[in-house]
């Protein structure tokens, strides 16, 4: 076996300066889809599939996308921006604030975030909304 010859006498030098600016560059954000269905026997806190929709929450990254399965979840807070959360397979995706004061089902703390398909119950008073949302510029959508 021949040993492998540069074509130029900057040949293994151009090739580690190209690795070591590879290296340096930041990877692009992951967009990603975390699950979450309270009934699969293999949910777990720390996924693949989460059993609570706050595990799923604090998992994600801006950008992502969490499916929730029909159930009934605790209430969650959403520190993420960018993050949509979505009820999939036409089942009810049941947010319970459980009768407690002071607890809103949905509290919205970043920009951007996109609800859809979920139900908020069991509220106490006019000062425990559904969904409070702390959030400015880009806002949010449910």
């Amino acid at each position: 076996m021949h040993p492998i010859k540069s074509l130029s006498p900057f040949g293994k030098l151009t090739f580690v300066a190209v690795l070591a600016a590879g290296l340096a560059v930041q990877p692009f954000a992951r967009a990603g889809t975390l699950f979450v269905n309270a009934n699969d026997p293999g949910c777990s806190p720390t996924g693949p599939v989460y059993c609570e929709i706050q595990d799923a929450i604090n998992a994600a990254a801006e950008g992502d996308v969490i499916l929730v399965s029909s159930g009934t979840y605790a209430p969650i807070q959403v520190d993420t921006d960018n993050l949509t959360i979505q009820a999939v397979d036409g089942g009810d995706v049941v947010i319970d604030s459980m009768g407690v004061k002071g607890i809103s089902g949905v509290t919205l703390n970043s920009d951007g975030v996109t609800v859809r398909g979920l139900i908020v119950q069991n509220m106490v008073g006019v000062f425990d909304p559904a969904i409070f949302a702390t959030v400015g510029g880009r806002g949010f959508v449910v």
